[in-house]
């Protein structure tokens, strides 16, 4: 869920072959696949960040797009891991990566 808008929400998915990220932002009524660039591998989590930015871990790592349906870029200085949580701490600015 976007702590800042209760109507927008994120969910991924594990499988390969499929979306692996949608976003709503009608409250669920409707979800639209963002997973555009992401490679096709388990996403196991996401995080909305600063103003439209969104995040998301999966088997290499964690990514970042400026905006739902943005173009995805791979976080640097960061090991390719597997991330299993994202939380983004609004009052410290910090993305915290659970792996």
């Amino acid at each position: 869920m976007d702590p800042a808008n209760p109507l927008r929400a994120m969910v991924t998915f594990t499988s390969t072959g499929t979306g692996h990220v949608y976003i709503t932002t009608d409250g669920g009524v409707t979800w639209t696949d963002i997973t555009g660039s992401l490679p096709d591998v388990t996403t196991q989590a996401s995080a909305f960040g600063p103003g439209s930015t969104v995040y998301v871990g999966n088997m290499y790592g964690v990514y970042s797009a400026p905006s739902a349906g943005g173009a995805w870029t791979r976080a640097t200085g960061l090991p390719w891991i597997r991330v299993t949580d994202l939380v983004y701490n609004s009052r410290t600015n910090r993305l915290i990566a659970a792996t």
